[in-house]
């Protein structure tokens, strides 16, 4: 009985000690995340992914934002700045400026 109860605590140990990897895609949502107010991804990122190749930088986002409010639309603003773009609004974003 002892026998089962270790190997099963050690399956959980096992279990909850995953790392977890920072490709570019995970960089690039942390980036769009950390840029839309999330303090946590914005740790995340400055952490894990300084030397990731990333489509949408903080920049990146911040003039497809400002082109989205100074009249463009999201169709013209996803033309200009390429597919994936729409990550870097947040729902609010969308509905206000979206026109």
């Amino acid at each position: 009985m002892n026998k089962i109860i270790s190997i099963f605590l050690v399956m959980i140990l096992f279990s909850t000690c995953t790392k977890k990897t920072y490709d570019n895609a995970t960089c690039s949502k942390l980036s769009m995340d950390s840029f839309k107010g999330s303090p946590k991804a914005m740790n995340e990122f400055e952490k894990h992914c300084q030397k990731a190749q990333i489509p949408f930088t903080h920049d990146d986002c911040q003039n497809a934002l400002n082109d989205l409010i100074m009249s463009a639309s999201l169709s013209q603003v996803v033309k200009k700045y390429g597919a994936g773009v729409e990550g870097c609004f947040t729902e609010n974003d969308l509905i206000k400026f979206n026109k």
